[in-house]
């Protein structure tokens, strides 16, 4: 580590490797170098990263800007979350993911947004069981069918 640190350091890769290398090592660096690479962590989608780096600098008690970084890398689930959930309905791989963010996420502010998330979340299950077992008793064989049935029957 000290070799890198006697270095000029003015490039994300080298900053991320020498903070990355001060976290896992017993020789601390600065809050501002944690900071730095963790901005670039997350600018360069290594998210987990920046929530590792962004952590050990708000830990070390850097503040405002730390925590900022670390809302941001641990709030990533919220879109991947929802793009799985939503539009892949990859139900289960978000519901793994509302998991994750549900243990890493302790701050109560950013701790309601992931627990919104979830609430939305079982809101659109509940909807799609009562549609699923709606289409189950009227025996119909496909969503776009029972929103024809649905259709005809507001205009009745």
């Amino acid at each position: 580590m000290s070799v890198l640190a006697a270095r000029d350091i003015n490039s994300a890769a080298d900053r991320i490797r020498l903070a990355q290398l001060s976290v896992d090592s017993d020789r601390v660096a600065g809050n501002s170098l944690l900071v730095a690479a963790a901005k670039d962590a997350v600018f360069l989608a290594n998210l987990p990263l920046g929530e590792r780096l962004a952590r050990s600098a708000f830990e070390r008690g850097d503040g405002l800007r730390a925590a900022e970084l670390l809302s941001r890398a641990v709030l990533w689930g919220v879109p991947r979350l929802s793009t799985l959930f939503w539009s892949m309905g990859e139900v289960a791989h978000g519901q793994d993911i509302l998991d994750l963010m549900r243990q890493r996420v302790s701050q109560p502010a950013l701790r309601l947004i992931v627990e919104a998330t979830g609430a939305a979340m079982a809101v659109h299950q509940t909807v799609e069981g009562h549609i699923y077992r709606a289409c189950i008793k009227l025996d119909i064989s496909d969503r776009e069918e029972l929103a024809a049935i649905v259709a005809r029957s507001d205009t009745a």
